[in-house]
């Protein structure tokens, strides 16, 4: 299910011109939906729009997942660099068609 949301974001951002694109935030955030947000946002950015976690959330295991050609990855994400060894340039911004996923 999730492989399909993310094909079918994608192919809406590609529409769009790729200026403003869909994620999906789900899991333990207040608001968890999908959100447009513009190039250059990041998973804190998408997290905002959801107001912020619930008291039950367990921001260590912060992930993205990321359609990457036909496989979808798991990107795991904190605010400590350290901490999060998966967070490259490349990836530290949100793409269209990702899921932000709050344990």
């Amino acid at each position: 299910m999730a492989l399909l949301m993310a094909l079918e974001r994608r192919a809406e951002a590609e529409r769009n011109g790729g200026k403003r694109f869909t994620v999906s935030v789900v899991g333990e955030v207040r608001k968890a939906g999908q959100y447009e947000l513009e190039n250059g946002s990041t998973v804190f950015d998408a997290l905002v729009l959801a107001d912020g976690f619930t008291e039950f959330a367990s921001p260590s295991g912060l992930a993205i997942l990321r359609l990457e050609g036909t496989k979808l990855v798991r990107i795991l994400v904190d605010d400590d660099a350290d901490a999060s060894p998966d967070v490259e340039p490349h990836t530290a911004f949100l793409q269209p068609g990702d899921m932000v996923v709050v344990p």
